[in-house]
């Protein structure tokens, strides 16, 4: 079905990457990020699509702007 279709697109699965980083930086945008693992499922509910993302993402302590001067963190 419809869900199927959209689960198995890399493309959609690499949008909701996209997505779920932005959000991140947005949040802190002057810590350092680390490698992120995302799973992404894809679920309906009565009409809708629900895409849940899960995302596991080290977020530095110190800011990014000290570490590239050299700084401490």
């Amino acid at each position: 079905g419809v869900v199927d279709a959209i689960e198995s697109s890399v493309r959609v699965r690499i949008r909701a990457h996209r997505m779920v980083c932005r959000e991140v930086y947005r949040r802190f945008p002057d810590r350092p990020v680390g490698t992120a693992q995302l799973e992404s499922a894809f679920r309906r509910d009565g009409t809708l699509l629900l895409l849940d993302v899960d995302l596991e993402v080290p977020v530095g302590v110190g800011s990014m702007h000290a570490t590239s001067r050299g700084g401490a963190t």
